[in-house]
């Protein structure tokens, strides 16, 4: 998949991985925080409210993606 920010190549984790790059969806924790400057900066924005049902099925959907820090791994950061 390309990266969001630049459109270089991703590789995809594995579907059976338990670990998830720090950096995914981006290509490098460049790209990373320079999409984390956009929306800082106002360049990108939420363009209507959710409505009630988008509401509950985005959080639906988080609830079942397995967590990205997984116990233990806090002193990391």
């Amino acid at each position: 998949m390309p990266c969001p920010t630049c459109g270089a190549p991703v590789a995809l984790p594995a579907p059976a991985s338990k670990s998830v790059p720090s950096d995914f969806p981006f290509c490098s924790e460049r790209c990373k925080l320079v999409d984390l400057g956009r929306w800082a900066d106002g360049t990108y924005k939420v363009s209507r409210p959710l409505t009630a049902d988008e509401q509950a099925a985005a959080e639906e959907e988080a609830a079942e993606r397995p967590s990205r820090r997984s116990s233990g791994d806090d002193d990391d950061e």
